[in-house]
């Protein structure tokens, strides 16, 4: 009787520990997609409190950094002279053209009006 008490608490414990690791991800509100639609990345590789705007000639721009400049520099690689897609809650808002392959982590876009650019610093802030 003892033991199937001890294995009966062993078991509740080996689940609450299992159960307190997972967290649930919400879906992801900025996907970065390739022209054949695959999701390249989401607003949860970025870097949350990089997320910015600043002026450059007059020109409002906005930088989102990525947690690994690796994946960046893959996913422009792999889109050389190609558009990559950004959408925000399933709406296109930018198609640039990868003219380089970025390897510091940073993405700068041009283009997208400014209520639209602080809903996605928020959205970025939020995970």
């Amino acid at each position: 009787m003892k033991r199937m008490i001890i294995t009966t608490i062993c078991i509740v414990l080996i689940t609450m520990v299992i159960g307190c690791q997972k967290t649930i991800q919400e879906p992801a509100q900025i996907a970065f997609k390739a022209e054949n639609g695959t999701v390249l990345a989401t607003e949860y590789d970025l870097v949350a409190k990089e997320a910015k705007t600043q002026e450059m000639d007059g020109i409002n721009e906005f930088l989102m950094k990525f947690k690994d400049p690796k994946k960046l520099a893959k996913m422009t690689e792999e889109n050389l002279g190609k558009p990559i897609h950004i959408y925000y809650k399933d709406e296109l808002i930018s198609s640039p053209i990868v003219n380089n392959t970025l390897i510091d982590g940073w993405v700068v876009v041009t283009g997208i009006d400014e209520e639209t650019v602080m809903e996605m610093i928020q959205t970025i802030q939020q995970q």
